[in-house]
């Protein structure tokens, strides 16, 4: 269901001695969350990791919309930007029992900014060919 959708209830309002219960409508509100947004079926999040993290992989536990707890494992070599698709964990779909949508975890690799010496040491590195392109770098860090 959606913010604005109309939900009705037969038979459920107040009924009298001389009138017969009418239907009782509710119409739905939505209220943002702090860290997971609705995307029609599909709820999404970001996930901040470290480049530690990024290289070997990371364990995390997402609370859900009811408190629920959501694991996420992932094993080494995780790019920037990658979206981990985690299989009903998203809205219910309306009308389908049991179905829901899924949850979209898009990867921030976080890791400290460099100060300028070690911006100048890295820039050597480069010139002098000791490493042939920024895939080598990640190495250097450690």
């Amino acid at each position: 269901m959606r913010a604005g959708d109309v939900v009705q209830f037969k038979g459920e309002s107040e009924q009298g001695f001389d009138f017969y219960p009418g239907d009782v409508f509710v119409k739905l509100n939505e209220v943002p969350h702090a860290t997971l947004k609705r995307d029609g079926i599909n709820l999404k999040t970001s996930l901040d990791i470290s480049l530690k993290e990024a290289i070997l992989g990371f364990e995390r536990r997402i609370n859900h919309l009811d408190d629920h707890s959501v694991y996420i494992e992932e094993s080494e070599d995780i790019q920037d930007g990658k979206v981990l698709e985690i299989e009903h964990e998203g809205m219910p779909i309306r009308g389908e029992m049991d179905s829901y949508g899924k949850l979209l975890a898009t990867i921030n690799i976080k890791y400290k900014k460099f100060s300028e010496e070690e911006l100048a040491k890295i820039k050597k590195i480069f010139e002098a060919g000791k490493l042939k392109s920024d895939e080598e770098l990640w190495f250097f860090k450690i």
